[in-house]
Parts: structure tokens; sequence; C-alpha cells
């Protein structure tokens, strides 16, 4: 919640509201010493401070903007417990081979989410136009979708979280549709740009946890399809 809140307040800068720049720089100080925590999650940990070290250092804006979704997502990885190991039911080949499928979709869909965070934050700074992140913004919301609905047919287990994956990222699409709406209204000065604009941002952030999350589920269920193995005659 603090990684949603800080990013959030760069979103609020990146809006044209430099005056907010000290506030969201002490927040970020606030939580790099939260983050010290991770230490006791060993290498994982570690890597999530580095990124997280990564932020204070001078770099384009862009690539400012990419660091925090990731924290998130490694401390969502490392807090992600798979599912209680069972005895994997006997499945066809035809079947195993669908969910090696869906195992490989599942660790594709996260960098491609970061990939489209990385176009909006480009095309928020005047990096790049618009046209790349609304491709990258329909491919991959159609691609989230497709993996949530798989999901939700082959692994009953994983059906919460899928739904809570689904609404995230229409939330964060129809966010992004009212923003982009407001800008060419030339409404992007105003309070509710500032808002709409704050919470594309940083549902972006959360759907590329939810994913992280999904994958990190795929990858550890024991049951490939979702079934119960039942007693064990």
């Amino acid at each position: 919640m603090c990684i949603l809140l800080v990013i959030a307040g760069g979103a609020v800068v990146a809006s044209h509201q430099p005056e907010e720049l000290a506030i969201h720089v002490k927040a970020a100080i606030a939580l790099s010493v939260l983050l010290l925590g991770l230490v006791r999650f060993g290498w994982a940990g570690w890597i999530g401070i580095a990124v997280a070290a990564l932020e204070f250092l001078p770099a384009s804006p862009v690539f400012h903007a990419c660091l925090a979704p990731v924290v998130l997502a490694i401390v969502i990885l490392i807090r992600t417990e798979p599912l209680p190991a069972t005895e994997p039911p006997v499945v066809e080949s035809g079947k195993a081979e669908s969910g090696k499928a869906l195992g490989w979709l599942a660790m594709l869909t996260p960098p491609l989410v970061l990939m489209q965070i990385a176009f909006g934050a480009a095309y928020r700074h005047k990096v790049w136009g618009v046209m790349p992140h609304l491709a990258g913004a329909m491919t991959v919301a159609c691609l989230v979708l497709v993996l949530c609905m798989l999901l939700l047919q082959r692994r009953p287990l994983l059906r919460r979280p899928a739904i809570i994956a689904m609404s995230i990222v229409l939330a964060q699409v129809s966010l992004g549709i009212t923003s982009f709406i407001l800008r060419m209204l030339d409404l992007d000065t105003g309070l509710w740009f500032r808002v709409f604009s704050a919470a594309h941002v940083t549902l972006g952030t959360a759907t590329l946890a939810a994913t992280v999350s999904l994958g990190r589920f795929v990858v550890g269920d024991p049951a490939p399809h979702g079934e119960d193995p039942g007693p064990e005659k």
C-alpha cells in the first residue's frame, strides 16, 4: 500500500504539479526505510532493496517510473505463497501440454505489463507519442483478460485472484481512456485529470503486481488443472 501511495504521488508530480516533488521525495525516503525489512527474505529481498536504491540515481524519468512497479512486483513475489502441496492428478498428455502453455503465458504476461508501464511513462513525460501506449494497452489488456479467462476455466483454485486481476485491468483501462479524453479536451491542468491520471498509473502498478501473483500461483500450483486429486486410495 505504501508503494502504491508513493507511485500515486509521483504521478501527481508528473501531471504538471512540480510543487509536490518535495513531498514525493520525502515519502520515497520513508518507504525506502521500510523496505530495509526485506533483508529477512534473503537474496530476493536484497534485490528489492537494490532496485529501490536505483530510484535515487539521476536517470531518465521513464526509468524512474518503471522501478517502483518492479519493487512492488518483487515484494508480491516474495510474499505470495504457492498453493498447498497435494498429490497431482494424472492428466492426459494433451492436457499436460495445455498446462505448460498456460504456465508460459502466465510468465510472459508480467514483462509485457511492465513494458506497457514504460510506454505510459514515456507518453506522460513526452518522450514518445501516445500511439505505442494505446497499442500496447489494447494488446496487454487482452492478454491479461485471456489469461484470467483460461484460469477461470482450468484452475478453479485460482478463481479469486483471476477475478481480482480482471477487475484491476478493466478499471485501469477505463481510467486511462478517461485521462486521455481529458487531455484531448485541454483539461490536463485540472483536479480531475490529476485524480484520474494518478489512479491510472497506480492501477497499472497494481496490474503488474496481480499478474506476478498469478504467475507465482500458476507455476507453483501442484495440480495443473486445479482439480481435486481426492483422497489417496
